[in-house]
């Protein structure tokens, strides 16, 4: 992970700033109280959440700005995510497991991008990876102390989005089924109040959350290209934008890996691996519904996907299954880590953008005279 962590630090040059970097840096760049205030006026104000965003305020004020620092604590977060990820992997398939999914972390191309960047993306990961791991921990051994590290998780989820509910929604029907299995389960009495208390802390989001429910619900779009969105963004989810999906050669082969992953888990993986690559597909169907699926939001899936993943990959026991699986992984991973370094396949050009350079050609026309016009 620390290699993982001066790889990414030394990698910023290749990653461009995009719009989501800048309007986060912009809105932490505000007061503490303005940034809380903003965030709960409405859909318009909520380009950055308030937790992430003092942790980013302060670390602004802490580097003065410095431009080489501004994305070292969302790949922070990313790291320690992954670590809490590999936590909660450990108590499925031991140390197997848990090694698995740092590997799966370390070489995810989606993860190369979308980790590093200046956004809440890593922060979402980190508390659902976090959240993962309490939850586990307290089905283990019921204390105060790992109560209120699953309520403290929960709650900064719920205060970073409101999309949040519907994770906490997949961890209540895994209780539904690990009660139905006669498994270890928390008391009913238990997860009542803490609904309860997650209810009375979402209160004050209540009225920012609706507004920007129904700023969304104007968008329309037909059943085929919510089809075809989903299909692109589980595909982006393994590969990652490097490797576009119009790029026939390259493409077909990783969607059929991408596939074989899917189906090999579901079908051959454990019980663990299958409860949460299905809670991963509900998220994608509800954030299709809601229109919100896009590759940043999919920061939501991506724990439970590698987790799962990971799980599947340490405790397969089928002689054929788990080297086809892993087959697959090097194929996606292999075909998505070409195109990051072959820069012709991104199906998203905002990382490959030289604005460097064009603020550098505008200087020197500006400097004999011509006029920059710029929006």
């Amino acid at each position: 992970l620390l290699l993982l962590g001066m790889g990414l630090v030394a990698s910023n040059h290749y990653v461009m700033f995009v719009d989501d970097e800048v309007r986060s840096l912009d809105a932490a760049a505000q007061p503490v109280r303005t940034l809380v205030a903003s965030y709960l006026t409405g859909p318009g104000h909520r380009d950055l959440p308030p937790l992430y965003g003092i942790v980013l305020h302060f670390w602004l004020r802490w580097t003065a700005w410095n431009f080489e620092y501004l994305r070292i604590p969302a790949i922070a977060f990313f790291l320690v995510g992954l670590f809490l990820l590999a936590r909660a992997a450990r108590r499925f398939s031991g140390p197997t497991g848990a090694s698995a999914t740092i590997w799966v972390g370390i070489l995810w191309p989606l993860g190369f991008h979308y980790g590093r960047l200046a956004a809440p993306y890593s922060f979402l990961f980190f508390l659902i990876a976090g959240l993962t791991l309490a939850y586990l921990r307290f089905l283990e051994a019921e204390s105060f102390g790992r109560w209120a590290a699953v309520f403290l998780f929960g709650t900064a989820l719920l205060w970073t989005n409101f999309f949040g509910w519907a994770v906490l929604a997949c961890l209540a029907i895994d209780q539904a089924l690990r009660r139905r299995a006669g498994e270890r389960t928390v008391p009913i009495t238990v997860a009542a109040r803490t609904v309860i208390l997650w209810i009375a802390v979402f209160i004050p989001l209540l009225r920012p959350s609706y507004g920007e429910w129904t700023a969304r619900s104007h968008v329309h779009r037909g059943l085929l290209p919510s089809l075809t969105n989903c299909a692109v963004q589980v595909y982006n989810l393994f590969v990652s934008e490097s490797i576009a999906p119009w790029r026939w050669q390259l493409s077909v082969l990783a969607g059929i890996a991408v596939l074989a992953c899917i189906v090999l888990v579901f079908l051959k993986g454990t019980l663990p691996s299958r409860r949460f690559s299905s809670y991963s597909a509900i998220l994608i169907i509800l954030m299709a519904a809601m229109r919100i699926l896009a590759p940043g939001t999919l920061f939501f899936v991506a724990p439970w996907m590698i987790l799962s993943i990971a799980v599947a990959i340490a405790s397969i026991d089928s002689p054929w299954a788990r080297p086809s699986l892993e087959l697959a992984l090097l194929i996606v991973g292999g075909l998505g880590w070409s195109g990051i370094y072959m820069r012709r396949y991104y199906s998203a050009p905002q990382f490959l953008e030289s604005w460097a350079e064009v603020a550098g050609e505008a200087a020197n026309k500006i400097q004999t005279g011509a006029t920059a016009i710029s929006h």
